[in-house]
């Protein structure tokens, strides 16, 4: 009997070890492996990793790789494979949040966009249920076909080696020690595993690709060589090729008010006032309904939401605390005027330069867009609380309020009909007219 009419791995594999004149041990250290797991191989006690057969296995046994023995080896570890297991897949998506506030239209259109486009960005502000979304999506497409969840984490699984040993584990495939295979000759039999298994990629916390252009071409890689379904959730405005789209807003009044009654006992007005403050944003309603929980007069607490430690450290961490000056600057200004602007206008822009001092208009709105602080530039607003927590940190920079309040003041002049007067958290927002004569040249 020659080595080639042998149709079992593990009796081919025992095979061509003797004949290469290797002890089990001689053949582990050749390949990276313990003795007992070529043992286990043999015996048909451990699947075969494809990969390392045809990258460190043909080599060790001293076979040419277009042998017929080393492509004999090689397909009988694939058809050896073992078969991707679901269960232990959809254990790594995050489960549903406590008092879940279903949003069914969403998820379909989700469903929807994935099944067609196979590849699909959500974003949206942080806190506005992307994750909670897109693990939704993901259980119901473990149904027919693997899930490989990762949640990107800096330092932690931000790296190429951790994306691809996670595809290659939820392929059914032992771990193989990375230093033992190229990364090209991975990428290229992991491609091979991927064609013929069905795959969805989710990759949670996708804005930190863009710190990460290794792992970003490797998922670009993916893209291009294999069928794989994609789903990423992003805070910042992710562009991946073929990718569709989904902008993820807040609770709906309805939804937001039914997530306050699950969680706390308020009043149905300062529920309401509650969810439009957050604009329905899930996060930050649950921050604000644990705060509450410690004690405290509530309408005095949403009334003044901005200035809490908890809500104001999420916003300046997630959204406005390390925005350019440009940026910062269009923030600003959208914050003091209190009403949609028009960032095209140039009088608007020429007046804010004089009197405010020169910014990068367009660099600032594409950041803003970019962050999902910023969706339509001819009738610009800001979140409400992120808005409110701008004018709150310019009442305490004098100089700065007094040029703004000037600015607009100004602008008041030259656009009748904007004037806002009162204020709003103790923070003055009064807009009086000034004769055009006194803009500043």
């Amino acid at each position: 009997m020659t080595g080639v009419e042998l149709d079992d791995f593990g009796d081919l594999l025992r095979y061509l070890r003797r004949q290469a004149r290797l002890t089990q041990r001689e053949l582990g250290m050749a390949v990276g492996y313990s003795e007992g797991q070529i043992s286990r191989l043999e015996q048909r006690r451990r699947p075969p990793d494809p990969v390392a057969v045809a990258a460190l296995f043909v080599p060790a046994l001293r076979l040419a790789k277009q042998s017929t023995a080393g492509r004999k080896l090689v397909e009988l570890a694939q058809h050896a494979r073992r078969p991707a297991p679901k269960a232990a897949d959809s254990a790594d998506i995050p489960p549903p949040p406590a008092h879940l506030v279903a949003r069914h239209e969403l998820l379909a259109n989700l469903a929807a966009l994935l099944a067609a486009e196979g590849r699909v960005v959500i974003g949206g502000l942080p806190g506005v249920g992307k994750t909670t979304l897109a693990a939704a999506a993901a259980r119901e497409r473990a149904n027919d076909r693997a899930v490989c969840w990762l949640t990107l984490t800096a330092g932690v699984t931000l790296t190429v080696p951790a994306l691809v040993r996670r595809v290659t584990q939820i392929l059914g495939e032992p771990d193989i020690p990375q230093q033992h295979l190229a990364l090209d000759e991975r990428l290229r039999l992991l491609a091979s595993g991927l064609a013929a298994q069905p795959t969805l990629l989710c990759l949670d916390n996708g804005h930190l690709l863009a710190k990460a252009p290794a792992v970003l071409a490797v998922v670009r890689h993916i893209l291009a060589t294999t069928n794989t379904e994609l789903l990423v959730t992003s805070r910042v405005d992710l562009r991946l090729p073929g990718a569709a789209a989904l902008r993820v807003d807040g609770l709906r009044p309805a939804e937001g008010s039914a997530l306050v009654t699950g969680l706390a006992t308020l009043p149905t007005p300062l529920a309401a006032e509650l969810v439009a403050r957050t604009d329905g944003n899930p996060m930050l309603i649950r921050l604000a309904l644990a705060r509450l929980r410690a004690g405290g007069d509530p309408a005095e607490f949403v009334a003044r939401l901005e200035t809490q430690p908890e809500i104001a450290g999420y916003l300046l961490d997630t959204t406005i605390g390390s925005l350019s000056t440009d940026a910062r600057r269009l923030v600003e200004l959208i914050a003091v005027c209190g009403h949609p602007v028009d960032l095209f206008d140039t009088r608007l822009t020429e007046l804010s330069h004089r009197v405010v001092g020169r910014y990068d208009v367009l660099a600032g709105m594409a950041e803003l867009q970019d962050r999902h602080l910023l969706t339509d530039p001819t009738a610009a607003v800001l979140h409400p609380l992120v808005a409110d927590r701008v004018r709150a940190e310019l009442a305490t920079d004098p100089t700065g309020q007094r040029l703004w309040h000037r600015m607009i003041a100004l602008w008041a002049a030259l656009k009748p009909g904007i004037v806002r007067t009162g204020t709003r958290n103790g923070i003055s927002q009064n807009v009086l007219p000034i004769p055009r004569t006194q803009i500043p040249d």
